[in-house]
């Protein structure tokens, strides 16, 4: 490729990186005497792609044009730092925002947000949150809005909050109900909300689906509202047409057993679809030691794989009651 033609050399480099052949993309790109934007950008996303986080960064020092970095440059060096754990470098990343030159997009932001929650930093999330909207004016997406209640449950606890910005989505898709339902999960402490929740998503013409069931199951086997949990147990099959996966089945036997309802709990693990794993056998026998019943955890015991130990130590504990 002797005239480094700059569409051809962007869609070699860019066929090397999907192959994995980092070298070969180097070798070309060092090859080519004036590298503009677009070959930069393809080459740092090879690097990225890759793995080479060091090496992508210094292509991004080196870019061209550095009053006109396009998002995708810095998206794709963001993401990298991310997808490979380095959080420090991400925010260091992000912080350039504040400095000007570049040219964030929606996704930058929905990125931007992702380094705050890995960060934990609910301070940052709504300071871009912010940015995004009233400096660079980029309408927010409904996946932003629902990042940042993530952000706000599962780092700090902070329902209300999460609770707010959830009221303030001007769409709400399943991924927002099922983000709100698992804050007040989070919690343990907020049944009566996520009831009143469910029902707001159903006169919203929302479906609740098999994570939304998931997600109250667990709620009510917190707050050991075994009615409830068994009630929508039967709701999830009869009226939305849901089968019950084992997620579904766990949580509620490990209520019905926690609350003393062994002989339930033994009958709806029997009635399991797919065969019981040894953490589902486990979680029943834990209930039998709560209620010291050594008979039926002994009984239960004799469907378990051999080879797993951590019933049978259970099982042993019994015993010792």
């Amino acid at each position: 490729m002797p005239d480094h033609d700059p569409a051809s050399c962007n869609l070699v480099i860019n066929m090397f990186a999907k192959s994995g052949q980092i070298d070969l993309a180097k070798n070309l790109y060092h090859q080519i005497p004036n590298k503009d934007l677009v070959i930069s950008t393809a080459m740092l996303t090879a690097y990225a792609q890759n793995d080479y986080i060091e090496k992508s960064k210094e292509v991004f020092d080196c870019l061209p044009e550095r009053d006109a970095i396009n998002a995708t440059s810095w998206n794709t060096l963001l993401a990298a730092n991310v997808r490979s754990g380095n959080h420090s470098r991400a925010l260091e990343l992000v912080s350039w925002i504040s400095v000007g030159g570049l040219s964030p997009n929606e996704m930058t932001f929905l990125i931007v947000l992702s380094v705050c929650n890995h960060a934990g930093s609910i301070e940052k999330a709504a300071y871009y949150f912010n940015t995004m909207v009233f400096d660079y004016h980029i309408c927010s997406l409904k996946e932003h809005y629902n990042a940042l209640i993530d952000i706000r449950f599962s780092n700090n606890g902070l329902t209300s909050l999460a609770k707010k910005t959830f009221d303030a989505l001007p769409e709400r898709n399943d991924v927002s109900w099922n983000a709100m339902l698992a804050a007040y999960a989070q919690t343990g402490h907020h049944s009566v909300e996520a009831i009143y929740l469910f029902h707001s998503m159903q006169v919203e013409g929302h479906t609740a689906s098999e994570v939304a069931f998931t997600t109250l199951l667990s709620i009510w086997s917190q707050s050991g509202q075994v009615e409830a949990g068994r009630l929508f147990f039967s709701r999830m099959i009869c009226d939305f047409s849901i089968s019950p996966g084992r997620e579904h089945y766990c949580t509620t036997i490990d209520a019905l057993g926690r609350a003393g309802h062994l002989g339930q709990a033994e009958e709806l693990l029997k009635s399991m679809p797919v065969l019981p794993e040894s953490i589902d056998f486990g979680s029943f026998l834990s209930s039998c030691k709560l209620h010291r019943d050594f008979g039926r955890g002994a009984q239960v015991a004799k469907s378990i794989d051999p080879s797993k130990s951590a019933p049978y130590i259970l099982l042993s504990d019994i015993c010792r009651c």
